[in-house]
């Protein structure tokens, strides 16, 4: 089921990297009470389910200002491309089952332009003293089944908030160029414990060229067109100008570090290969 399309808005001034989603970028479907539901969930429990590399889950500790001041809070990002209109969240806390944590948040509401789509869930309940692990579960029409695709496990680890606040790493190329191929070379500062980093490229008249994760090889550059990883969105950069971004993610799809963000242009008439890795 997909609905009408949607895309990316970048305005003007706003870091596509930044911790709170864009309005327009993230379709917020915001978990409201997150505790236990149903009772007890035998121990090690999961929710029945199809995996596959057509989804994936993030988790990121934030500082969430939406309903007040600020407090910590997870925020959980899921990226599809499968068959499902709707996701609903499961926690697992120190290493217990998976117990859903919310009745299903809201109704989804659109698209990328290729027809992938992202929801993103706030834990407010999130103690920092715990080890809290998250799943997604696809719904379609409303409705799980045992053939809905799960996503793949998240986890936050106990410790001090602000040392489990993003951090920040700078891209190295592109960086105001004129000059530059229209399957670029992005290389950026690799970042300790990263394992994979996801990739925004948008023009900027915010149509989306570019979403993706690398591979789980902790490699911090990918060439555009090659394909490898999970690629949402994969095609050649048109004569314009573009803003790109990274998140670096750990071994348990957390969001450890952001990038800034950068603009460069593709001119075809001045194409060469900005940079080596």
């Amino acid at each position: 089921m997909r609905k009408n399309p949607v895309v990316l808005r970048v305005g003007k001034g706003s870091p596509l990297g930044s911790a709170a989603p864009l309005a327009a970028l993230v379709l917020a479907l915001v978990v409201t009470g997150c505790g236990r539901n149903g009772g007890d969930v035998p121990g090690g429990f999961v929710p029945p389910g199809t995996t596959g590399q057509d989804n994936l889950l993030t988790v990121e500790v934030v500082k969430d200002s939406t309903s007040g001041p600020a407090v910590p809070a997870v925020q959980v990002m899921v990226y599809d491309r499968t068959v499902a209109d709707g996701y609903r969240l499961y926690r697992q806390v120190d290493g217990g089952g998976f117990d859903p944590a919310a009745e299903y948040p809201g109704d989804f509401s659109g698209t990328y332009n290729e027809g992938y789509e992202t929801y993103s869930l706030t834990d407010r309940d999130w103690l920092p003293s715990t080890t809290r692990g998250y799943l997604g579960r696809g719904t379609v029409g409303g409705e799980e089944s045992g053939s809905s695709p799960l996503t793949n496990s998240a986890t936050v680890p106990p410790g001090e908030v602000d040392d489990l606040l993003p951090g920040s790493f700078l891209t190295i190329c592109p960086i105001d160029t004129s000059a530059t191929d229209s399957l670029p070379l992005l290389v950026w500062e690799p970042v300790p414990g990263a394992v994979r980093y996801l990739i925004r490229i948008v023009r900027t008249d915010a149509r989306v060229f570019f979403f993706g994760m690398t591979p789980a090889d902790g490699v911090a550059n990918y060439q555009l067109a090659s394909g490898a990883g999970t690629v949402f969105q994969e095609q050649p950069l048109t004569r314009s100008g573009f803003f790109w971004a990274v998140q670096a993610l750990d071994a348990s799809s957390r969001v450890i570090a952001r990038s800034n963000r950068q603009i460069f242009v593709f001119d075809p008439e001045e194409a060469e290969p900005p940079c080596t890795p």
